[in-house]
């Protein structure tokens, strides 16, 4: 299963370069995730800081399972969008951005 973000501009997903990675990890280092809870739920993250990016979240892959351990829930929607916003506000400062969501 894929939970992606595509767009006009960028198409499907959006391809970072190990600079963009670094400058972005940069940022966020030290820094809590906006939805702690989230964070600590999804990553097992008992402080809910940021974890660092090993690559692009704009495309997220993982096995469909019934059982509660790999299902992708809200959850890890959040947490996924949030790190999609943090690299957009970083690299397109300028844009504003809206997000439609088609759960099927």
């Amino acid at each position: 299963m894929i939970s992606a973000f595509q767009s006009r501009e960028f198409g499907s997903g959006l391809d970072l370069t190990k600079e963009q990675l670094k400058e972005v990890n940069k940022l966020c280092k030290g820094k809590k995730c906006h939805d702690v809870k989230v964070a600590i739920e999804v990553e097992t993250n008992p402080e809910g800081y940021k974890p660092e990016l090993t690559k692009s979240p704009f495309v997220k892959e993982f096995e469909y399972r019934a059982s509660n351990d790999v299902h992708w829930t809200y959850q890890h929607m959040v947490f996924q969008l949030e790190d999609c916003i943090n690299i957009l506000k970083h690299l397109f400062d300028a844009y504003s951005f809206l997000f439609l969501f088609d759960h099927s």
